[in-house]
């Protein structure tokens, strides 16, 4: 027996490059052909602020769900701003009882 679940959520993803030539191509391709709610960032800082903010939105509407990260980028890495984007979450999973130590605190 399933339940109707009525859920007005978009699939959003956080791209993230230094290069905004890159970026555009990327998102009109997940915007026209997937119709997928496109967040872009220039570097790893404002990534991880993008990102920060995200999260602390109640609702689940257009939250980010998937992150598309340069690597090599300036004012912070792609590599840095995973691990901060990590911190994130197992903060969020701190508070919220489900951060398991012997799993989690190994870094990606």
């Amino acid at each position: 027996m399933g339940d109707n679940i009525n859920c007005n959520c978009t699939a959003t993803i956080l791209v993230v490059d230094d290069n905004e030539f890159n970026l555009l191509p990327l998102t009109i391709m997940l915007k026209s052909n997937h119709k997928i709610s496109c967040v872009k960032a220039l570097n790893g800082a404002e990534a991880v602020k993008i990102f920060a903010k995200d999260r602390a939105k109640k609702c689940c509407d257009k939250r980010i769900q998937m992150i598309m990260m340069d690597l090599v980028m300036p004012i912070l890495n792609g590599f840095d701003a995973t691990n901060q984007i990590m911190d994130i979450l197992r903060q969020e999973r701190a508070i919220a009882g489900t951060y398991d130590t012997s799993k989690d605190a190994k870094k990606p």
